[in-house]
């Protein structure tokens, strides 16, 4: 497989794993055990992930043109229309209670479809701020500098996590742990290399340790986050910060490898997780609007009106927001494959 191939079916796997977990922890909601695993590991990965496969840009004013587009836009238009919404539905201000809450920042917290997609204007930030690191031509200086930035971000959410969201501007509280995140994966990218190096050992034996590696990584994950308890990287609550530390990075690398190992498989092809994780945007921003109205019609089919918490119900509503954000999914590629091949008979 090409590196080029291998790459992006990699990345395809791990966000598809995260997206997953996503969408579990926001409709299995009741399930603590559950939630306390899925919330330590989710938002880390996806941020080892990006930071994983960050880079030097040759042009950089293009790039960060290009980032507007595809973190910051869409985060401002979806969160404004959500707010839009949010006045008319609750008579509210709409310059005060509405607009100004856009430019906050706060992209999930007390919307209308409750869209939770806070993290692009974190992220675009975070990737902007890492070109201006890259300007710093002696490496083990900015690797210094990084290193010294997880270690303020880790100290910063051990004690100075607990701000009240209404005094949250710009998203600035959440940035520091997606800046921290971001950062581990891009050091371990400097140790690692390409993905494939995660699980192409020469001799059955490395392939078979990296394995037992990635299952201790998950246990221990498994394990502590039920010690832990509930955490959140939008509320900014860890719970015990070094449990928290060890849970998020030990689960993140755990389905890194994981991921890595599927991607490499000649006999697993995982394209049900891929295909998700190439769509993990859309999904993310769909899922939870579906759910909520989905909700009322699969409770009156079932005849559980007051069930809406009951996990096997929940289960049911999953499964069924899973499928439908499929066949969007399928909807959108084949009518987007017929525009572009009209559009090139044309020419």
């Amino acid at each position: 497989m090409s590196e080029k191939k291998e790459r992006s079916l990699f990345i395809d796997v791990a966000k598809g794993f995260g997206i997953l977990m996503v969408m579990c922890g926001h409709l299995l909601s009741t399930e603590q055990g559950l939630r306390y695993f899925l919330y330590t590991i989710h938002i880390p990965l996806f941020l080892l992930l990006s930071g994983f496969f960050e880079k030097k840009q040759d042009n950089i004013g293009k790039y960060l043109v290009k980032i507007f587009k595809r973190l910051y836009l869409p985060y401002m238009l979806i969160t404004a229309i959500d707010y839009v919404a949010y006045t008319f539905i609750y008579k509210a201000d709409f310059w005060h209670d509405s607009l100004i809450k856009t430019f906050k920042a706060w992209g999930g917290c007390e919307l209308v479809f409750d869209i939770p997609i806070w993290f692009l204007f974190a992220l675009f930030l975070v990737k902007a701020f890492f070109q201006i690191l890259h300007l710093i031509k002696n490496e083990k200086v900015k690797n210094v500098i990084i290193c010294l930035i997880i270690i303020g971000g880790f100290f910063y959410m051990r004690f100075f996590s607990y701000i009240p969201y209404k005094n949250r501007y710009f998203a600035i509280f959440a940035v520091v742990p997606v800046l921290t995140y971001y950062s581990i994966g891009y050091l371990v990218k400097g140790l690692i290399g390409r993905p494939s190096k995660i699980y192409t050992g020469n001799v059955i034996s490395e392939k078979i340790l990296t394995a037992i590696i990635m299952v201790f990584a998950l246990l221990i994950t498994a394990g502590l986050s039920q010690v832990n308890g509930d955490v959140g990287v939008l509320g900014c609550h860890f719970g015990n910060i070094i449990f928290f530390i060890i849970n998020s990075i030990c689960g993140s690398f755990g389905f890194i490898i994981l991921s890595a190992i599927l991607a490499s498989s000649k006999k697993i092809k995982p394209r049900f997780i891929s295909y998700f994780g190439k769509h993990s945007l859309a999904v993310q921003v769909t899922h939870y609007y579906l759910a909520d109205y989905l909700s009322p019609y699969i409770l009156e089919k079932l005849g559980k009106g007051d069930l809406r918490y009951y996990p096997p119900v929940q289960c049911i509503i999953l499964i069924s927001v899973i499928l439908i954000c499929l066949v969007i999914l399928l909807v959108k590629d084949f009518v987007g494959n017929k525009i572009k091949g009209l559009r090139q008979s044309k020419t």
